[in-house]
């Protein structure tokens, strides 16, 4: 099996467990912005593992091109795997999700209430409780896509620091 493939099927399955850990304790908790920005972790993790065998492999100079390549692609397919879990998640295993996720955004606004005024947060939870906080196929490509941006990001910075190495 390629080493990219490899890598990224289990950046997605661990991060997947991770997730059902978090779900097991408490659903809330799986969907806290902690948890989330917590699985790049574990992205991380399998993209330099991926990068530092090729890097070992190849015996030479690894070169940014072919760093960027190997670490972008496990996001690529780590987060394929997310969301599709994801999507399976909210839509088919517990739509109650879609509710909780409106709770917390909404809590979370009236958190922020000092920092964006309350005229603004009383704006905004009005708009959130209209909006649908379904996860359609149309919205997790969408959220697919603009991850991508980032994971580029850090793969372009996992690379460089890769490469020096």
């Amino acid at each position: 099996m390629n080493r990219n493939i490899k890598y990224g099927a289990f950046a997605g399955l661990v991060t997947i467990a991770y997730f059902l850990l978090f779900y097991a304790i408490s659903p809330r908790l799986m969907l806290s912005s902690w948890v989330n920005w917590g699985s790049l972790l574990i992205y991380i993790g399998f993209m330099a593992m991926a990068c530092h065998q090729e890097r070992a492999e190849l015996g030479r100079e690894y070169d940014l091109k072919q760093a960027l390549r190997t670490a972008f692609t496990v996001y690529v397919l780590a987060s394929v795997l997310y969301y599709a879990f994801n999507y399976l998640m909210f839509n088919f295993f517990d739509p109650v999700l879609v509710e909780i996720q409106r709770e917390l955004v909404l809590e979370n606004l009236e958190r922020m209430s000092g920092v964006l005024g309350e005229d603004n947060v009383e704006q905004m939870q009005q708009q959130y409780e209209k909006e649908s906080f379904e996860l359609t196929l149309s919205n997790i490509l969408l959220s697919f896509a603009w991850s991508l941006i980032g994971g580029f990001i850090i793969s372009l910075a996992l690379a460089a620091v890769m490469r020096r190495r």
